[in-house]
């Protein structure tokens, strides 16, 4: 309140400054009253709003000006400038607000309103920018508290959380400008916010966005990208992108084999009730998750990234906001075409050997940050819930536990055998109708937000030459989910129970979809027949060896075979870094991402079976050819 005082003082002290010079003595007299005259009018008003919640979604930017001088004889008669009073985060008194800007206001939530999940769904960005400039943050978080408001106000308004997940695409677009130029750009989209144009900002097709360069070279693309998440710390991710082959063209082609690896529903949801529990989210659970997200990772649908987040959770009454938004998630308590839109995803395709695609789903960070919680929150119910059979939730080291059970127990019994099986397309195939009875039999308190997200169809945006092309997610688990791998894992957690009680002479364990049964190989043989049977699925038996989880285990010979073409693949990370034209990032990469494979390996395997991939590993790692 202090800071209002002196700046209206200031004010009056240089309305008197402009008109000293004119007649010393009365008109400076003159002016000191009258300038304290309308101080004094102005006080109340400033400590009115000063006192208020009062947010700029209720009203426009209000303007006041000091009274001319009342001197007719007077040729200098100056006035103060106008200026406008800032905007902050709440509600502005009925006092100043215009009949204009509540008629406006009132036909903009109208409009948003009116948009249907599909519009939603074919406007939205596919790029938004990852960073919010300093200068530009009060302005986010004014805009992102308009609809947290509507939101806090009733959860099962459509309004505020259409809103909320447009904003990306009315303030969050990248510009191509520069400087000055796109300050002033990103100004004038925050004031249109403020002004409630939204629908302008909604249907302007600004030609500063940047679409793309059709003519660029692919791993240009790719160094391009791999050196932005080196910035971000991401070296891992860079590696993987240095490493790969790329996305499958955006082709009708590749639209239609992505629809393939998304059934149809076989089976209807049953009517289950909607038990009265609710789960209380941390806001520790809450803070830790968006801090620990990962930086420069992939946008959703809407557009909005981890970076956005982060600068909401770093305000106070914002984070207080979107933690009651999380909360209501959690507990699907959001409108049912709201439950669509979040359980959205952006679909991309990467290409396999084979020629088939491997579909890739980024969802909305809303849902993901939403299920981490969940997911930290409840880990030691889910680790007690899936041990001692399922190792691939909340398991600490879990790949490892399960890879030195095998390799002790053959190493103990040389007539077991395993059988490793991994079903096709499993995330994407399994009934949702038998999840969902899962979930209410053994976590009842994740119901709602299960029944909410996968009792209907998720959509999924695939961009055909920059057409989004919907297709729909029918059954299966929702890739990028974070809870996914506890869904699945608790949709065949049954099935591994009864196949270890019912058969004794078997061990179940299973990392995820990843099954292996142990038990005591007997093979009788009689060459008395001459019969023989053929079928068209056969199981490929090896007397050698066999690969679990990335590590060889068997025979020596065959480990050190195994682990040498393993080793080898090292080779194309280091010819990636040769030419990615950036010595500190290709040293980076090289410390920290060249010798995973080889660490992974160590843990499985003992050091002599190990001896000669570590040869070909030095043989590899070529420092002057990085450097020079």
């Amino acid at each position: 309140m202090g800071y209002l005082v002196i700046a209206v003082f200031s004010l009056a002290v240089l309305h008197v400054e402009r008109v000293i010079t004119v007649e010393f003595e009365e008109q400076m007299i003159h002016s000191a009253v009258e300038a304290f005259q309308w101080m004094s009018n102005v006080l109340p008003a400033v400590e009115m709003i000063h006192n208020s919640n009062y947010e700029p979604a209720t009203a426009k930017t209000t303007r006041y000006q000091c009274p001319s001088n009342p001197s007719p004889s007077s040729k200098n008669a100056h006035t103060l400038p106008t200026f406008e009073a800032p905007l902050t985060r709440g509600v502005l008194p009925e006092t100043y607000t215009s009949s204009a800007s509540l008629s406006w206001e009132t036909e903009a939530w109208e409009y948003i309103r009116s948009l249907s999940s599909e519009e939603i769904l074919k406007m939205i960005p596919a790029r938004t920018v990852q960073k919010i400039k300093p200068a530009m943050k009060a302005n986010f978080l004014d805009c992102c508290s308009v609809a947290f408001r509507k939101i806090r106000n009733d959860p099962t308004d459509e309004t505020g959380w259409k809103l909320l997940l447009l904003i990306p695409r009315m303030v969050l677009q990248p510009l191509t400008r520069g400087g000055k130029a796109k300050l002033s750009v990103m100004q004038s989209m925050y004031k249109q916010f403020r002004n409630f144009q939204w629908e302008d900002l909604l249907s302007s097709g600004r030609e500063d966005t940047k679409k793309g360069n059709a003519k660029a070279n692919s791993r240009d693309h790719v160094k391009r990208a791999a050196l932005s998440l080196v910035r971000c710390g991401e070296l891992s991710r860079a590696a993987c992108v240095l490493t790969s082959s790329g996305l499958a063209p955006a082709t009708p082609d590749t639209a239609h084999k992505l629809a393939e690896k998304h059934p149809i529903r076989v089976f209807d949801i049953p009517d289950m009730p909607s038990p009265a529990m609710h789960i209380s989210l941390s806001k520790q659970h809450m803070f830790n998750s968006i801090k620990k997200s990962p930086r420069g990772s992939g946008c959703g649908p809407s557009g909005w990234r981890y970076e956005h987040l982060k600068v909401i959770a770093s305000d106070t009454v914002s984070a207080e906001q979107l933690h009651f938004a999380f909360s209501c998630i959690a507990n699907g308590s959001v409108p049912v075409s709201i439950a669509r839109l979040l359980s959205s995803a952006r679909l991309i395709a990467l290409p396999k050997a084979s020629g088939d695609v491997r579909p890739i789903a980024i969802g909305e960070v809303f849902r993901r940050i939403t299920a981490k919680c969940i997911c930290a929150q409840m880990k030691s119910e889910f680790s007690n819930f899936f041990s001692p059979l399922q190792h691939g939730v909340s398991t600490e080291g879990g790949i490892d536990l399960l890879l030195h059970h095998i390799q002790l127990l053959l190493e103990a019994n040389n007539d077991w055998i395993v059988l490793k099986t991994d079903a096709k397309n499993a995330f994407n195939s399994i009934h949702r109708s038998h999840l969902l009875q899962q979930v209410m039999k053994s976590f009842p308190i994740l119901t709602n937000h299960v029944m909410q997200m996968y009792s209907g169809f998720g959509p999924l945006v695939f961009l055909q030459n920059n057409v989004p092309v919907i297709l729909s997610s029918q059954e299966g688990i929702h890739q990028g989910d974070p809870l996914g791998p506890v869904l699945f894992s608790l949709g065949i957690q049954q099935t591994l129970v009864d196949l270890q009680s019912n058969f004794q002479a078997i061990r179940v364990l299973a990392y995820l979809d990843d099954v292996f049964l142990e038990t005591k190989c007997e093979i009788y043989c009689s060459y008395d027949k001459e019969d023989t049977f053929s079928s068209e699925y056969t199981i490929p038996v090896s007397s050698e060896g066999i690969v679990i989880l990335g590590t060889p285990i068997g025979k020596r010979e065959y480990v050190a075979r195994a682990c040498s073409t393993i080793a080898e693949k090292g080779n194309d990370l280091c010819r990636q870094l040769v030419d990615l034209d950036n010595v500190q990032a290709s040293m980076l990469l090289l410390r920290y991402c060249h010798t995973t494979r080889l660490n992974h390996l160590a843990r499985g395997t003992c050091p002599e079976t190990l001896a000669q991939a570590a040869t070909i590993h030095d043989k590899q790692t070529n420092l002057p050819s990085l450097v020079c």
